[in-house]
């Protein structure tokens, strides 16, 4: 093994692959800092126009209110101060001006206002009764022109409601809550999508652009095929065959070399760069939660919304999932709430995500190696495993085999972990063990008949 170790390292289409892997992983940790670093103005001009927005409608209902009337009154100058927060979010986005921890804090504010004023009689409680020991706790509201103790006030008394919808914006805006308590309580930092660290820089890796670890798996089988043909040519897999040990012995002997290189390949890079931003940023993150559909886990049904923007907070995601509790009624466009999402710690997530990549990966390894071990001529082996990878990907775009188990098309293992793919992670690791049992099957009883000649 050692010898066929330095053949490949050797290798220039190995050294290519390599040289591919460690360019993406830069890319990803280079996006990653733009999007953290440099001004988006998209958004700053999304959250000024909320800004000025806002600053119009206060001043128009401002003429129409009785000026005697001190809940309309406070309301308004709640609505006020709104706006100067979405002024705020809008400052970040075009000077970064503010960490991840001071925007959940604002973030937080709004959300509680905003639950306040969109609770309704069918809802289980105001904000400032559920949670009236951590506000005292955690949020200084003292110090604003208002009172938020009015703020319910007249949303019972002068705000219409569309309760399903009013209830979906409530729902958001408990699990907005609820983070915030929580990272206070615990003394933890706040992570998404803006924050510099290693989990970010896996957010844009494997959820944001993972895109880039598609591509990169589904090559991986046709490197594969190319290299145990290069053994081929150099006679090297000849000679295994014509040593006293089984064949499975070979097939083991040559599988374990491509999970080796393979790993290599495909994970290297990114473990150096978790290390790096690790180093860099600190590690801290690992026990903040993270939504996902926990039933995922445990049966094959799926979440099926992965988001509705209330036009509150633009994206609207919250840490690094991007799970929302919010449906759509397809007939009336109403949002509605969903409560089925649920909140894990983060470094078990990673533990759920990473399992899946790796029983992905270890299939795909094992497609390339069962090929290029059965398939003497090396192009007709490459053609092969290209159509396949090929045809495979083509037809999980049609409509009629979308929810077809398809694991050379599988999302990453973090999309199916959080839940709101075409397949749950139960599905997904059971299909993959059956797709493994099966190829194994399958690969080992046709290379016991091959002879190498």
């Amino acid at each position: 093994m050692k010898y066929e170790l330095k053949s490949i390292l050797k290798n220039k289409v190995f050294i290519f692959m390599l040289i591919l892997s460690i360019g993406l992983s830069l890319y990803n940790a280079h996006y990653m800092d733009k999007a953290i670093n440099e001004s988006d103005n998209e958004t700053y001009l999304y959250y000024l126009n909320l800004y000025q927005g806002g600053l119009s409608q206060e001043k128009i209902f401002r003429q129409t209110i009785d000026s005697h009337d001190k809940i309309q009154n406070n309301w308004l100058d709640a609505e006020l101060w709104q706006s100067e927060l979405y002024r705020d979010f809008g400052n970040y986005y075009k000077y970064r001006n503010l960490t991840s921890d001071e925007r959940l804090e604002k973030r937080a504010l709004m959300a509680l206002f905003s639950f306040e004023k969109n609770a309704t009689p069918s809802y289980k409680d105001f904000a400032s009764d559920q949670y009236k020991e951590e506000i005292e706790k955690y949020m200084d509201l003292s110090s604003y022109d208002f009172d938020f103790s009015l703020i319910k006030d007249y949303a019972s008394s002068y705000r219409p409601t569309i309760i399903d919808y009013n209830n979906a914006i409530v729902e958001e805006e408990r699990m907005v809550l609820e983070r915030y308590f929580y990272l206070k309580e615990n003394n933890l930092s706040e992570v998404d999508s803006e924050t510099n660290s290693p989990w970010t820089y896996l957010y844009y890796s494997y959820s944001h652009h993972d895109s880039t670890m598609f591509f990169l798996m589904n090559v991986l089988p046709i490197f594969i095929v190319y290299i145990i043909a290069d053994f081929r040519s150099k006679k090297t897999l000849e000679l295994n065959q014509l040593r006293p040990i089984s064949k499975m012995k070979v097939f083991n002997h040559y599988l374990s070399i491509m999970l080796f290189i393979s790993f290599i390949i495909i994970f290297l890079p990114n473990i150096l760069m978790v290390i790096f931003q690790g180093l860099r940023y600190g590690f801290y993150g690992l026990k903040n939660p993270i939504l996902v559909y926990r039933d995922g886990f445990k049966s094959f049904s799926t979440y099926k919304n992965l988001g509705y923007d209330l036009d509150v907070f633009g994206i609207n995601t919250l840490g690094l999932s991007k799970l929302k509790a919010v449906y759509v009624n397809p007939e009336t466009n109403i949002a509605f709430p969903s409560f089925e999402l649920e909140n894990i710690e983060f470094y078990k997530f990673i533990f759920y995500a990473f399992v899946l990549e790796l029983f992905k990966f270890n299939l795909l390894v094992l497609l390339g190696t069962s090929i290029g071990l059965n398939i003497k001529n090396k192009n007709v082996a490459i053609i092969i495993v290209s159509i396949l990878i090929a045809m495979s990907i083509l037809l999980s775009y049609l409509p009629q085999t979308k929810n077809i188990f398809n694991p050379l098309s599988m999302n990453t293992g973090w999309e199916i972990t959080l839940g709101g793919t075409g397949t749950s992670w139960l599905k997904s690791l059971v299909y993959l063990l059956l797709f493994t049992v099966i190829l194994v099957i399958v690969s080992v009883s046709f290379y016991k008949k091959t002879d190498e000649k």
